[in-house]
């Protein structure tokens, strides 16, 4: 949102992007409880001042959305910021850190290749773009594949279901059977047409009508606050905007005059970013939740009113002109692909998909077993008696993990194994009844792993092939 003489802003597809980027990653520090909780109530020294440091650069960004350099200065701080939380993130902020890291790149080749680090926005937008918007198709690809398991397709099991009884919809509907079915087979139709819509320039728009009010359907369910998570997919869909959207925006009569002042974008700005704090300060869930709606709503409306398709949309791309670029949606790729290769679960679009592939078992449907390329899923521990209230819990709860958790919880500097042991690994009894005993099986199963390993490599917990209930 460029501003000339008269105050009045010139939106570009660059300027919205980069507006609701910044939103989003402040959105991303306020909307999860537990990181008010643990971060902002309680002084942490590492995680407190990079999420500080995270929320005042996004908000600068926000508030001068065309300034290449607040832009790379926030996606600079997202990077690190994100970098001190790795492994433990999930899905949708892996993609803010390849599309942050997509955006740093794309700026220092076109510094070095113009000789100047005064990098035109809409230069850098159409570079790093592409990137934005595979990251969308990718999300929704895997979002539906992923989801083609007995977990998710169970009524007893489907995360699908307390999504939708979050919703203000009457008990009488929500009981019937047909309902909970509907909800699952139309996730996975609607994610899967979306995604197929938004890879033409022309049906892109459509694409975007279908996968909005899902996200918006997301962010307001009370199962949970994933306004972080619904607007950060809003921001990628804006990167299928047609190139003069601002101008009609702009030209259009759905805004009010007063809308149309620089100033006023400014103050609004400072209203929602003030509106996130205080909610979360004061664990006002349902208010950020009303927020969200509002804030999703508008933006949808705007999309629905003026992002149709053009003819002389030149600037659409799914590649960047700056091929080293095109690197970061293969990075997502393979990331997502990980559960069926061996690699992470965690950050990989299997969130509430019932997914099941470690220890040689794959409960999905097409991929039925597993095409190990690495070894960290080999082996599955699943726990009876183990003298240890955590893992005592995990067996309660039928959960188990693979040997690169156990590893590395039985490393930490806060466990005590007291013996004797009884779990199972793959499915084959064993008890552990001395230390002897315990140090051949570490021996056996236990490896070194490197610092990259232990960095960037992180699984969730492992249900069974039929889960019992919906689980992250």
């Amino acid at each position: 949102m460029t501003e000339n003489h008269d105050t009045r802003p010139q939106f570009t597809n660059a300027s919205v992007f980069v507006w609701l980027f910044s939103i989003s990653a402040i959105w991303a520090h306020t909307s999860q409880p537990m990181d008010v909780y643990n971060y902002w109530l309680n002084f942490d020294p590492i995680q407190t001042p990079s999420i500080v440091a995270a929320i005042l650069t996004a908000f600068f960004s926000a508030l001068f959305p065309t300034r290449t350099r607040v832009f790379i200065t926030f996606c600079i701080v997202q990077v690190v910021t994100i970098l001190i939380r790795v492994p433990n993130i999930p899905t949708h902020v892996v993609m803010e850190l390849f599309l942050s890291s997509s955006v740093i790149c794309s700026y220092l080749i076109l510094s070095y290749r113009q000789k100047s680090f005064s990098v035109n926005f809409q230069d850098l937008f159409h570079s790093y773009a592409p990137v934005a918007r595979w990251l969308l198709i990718l999300m929704y690809f895997f979002g539906t594949f992923h989801k083609i398991n007995p977990g998710f397709l169970s009524l007893e099991s489907s995360c699908a279901i307390p999504f939708i009884n979050g919703l203000l919809i009457p008990d009488s509907i929500l009981s019937i059977e047909a309902t909970g079915y509907t909800a699952i087979y139309a996730t996975l139709v609607l994610e899967f047409i979306a995604m197929a819509l938004l890879l033409n320039r022309k049906s892109k728009y459509y694409g975007m009508l279908l996968g909005m009010p899902f996200h918006i359907l997301i962010g307001v369910s009370s199962f949970g606050v994933l306004a972080h998570f619904s607007v950060f997919a809003i921001t990628l869909h804006a990167t299928f905007l047609p190139s003069d959207f601002g101008k009609r925006v702009l030209a259009g009569s759905l805004l009010p005059r007063f809308a149309m002042n620089a100033d006023f974008i400014k103050t609004l700005t400072i209203i929602i970013v003030l509106a996130q704090l205080l909610f979360a300060r004061f664990s006002f869930w349902t208010l950020m939740n009303l927020e969200f709606l509002l804030f999703a709503v508008t933006i949808f409306i705007l999309i629905l009113k003026y992002g149709k398709f053009i003819q002389a949309d030149k600037n659409y791309r799914l590649v960047s002109r700056l091929l080293p670029i095109n690197i970061f949606p293969l990075l997502f790729l393979l990331q997502s692909a990980g559960p069926y290769i061996g690699l992470s679960t965690t950050g990989a679009v299997q969130m509430f998909s019932g997914l099941r592939t470690e220890g040689g078992v794959s409960n999905h449907y097409i991929i039925s077993k597993p095409l190990y390329i690495f070894p960290y899923q080999d082996e599955v521990v699943q726990f009876e008696e183990m003298n240890d209230e955590f893992l005592d819990s995990l067996s309660a709860l039928g959960l188990g993990m693979n040997m690169f958790n156990f590893q590395e919880y039985v490393h930490r500097p806060t466990t005590t194994v007291r013996l004797p042991l009884k779990f199972r690994l793959n499915e084959v009894p064993v008890t552990i009844s001395t230390r002897e005993e315990f140090q051949d099986f570490i021996n056996r199963h236990f490896r070194q792993y490197s610092y990259i390993e232990r960095k960037f490599l992180h699984f969730k917990l492992i249900d069974s092939p039929h889960p019992r209930q919906c689980r992250h």
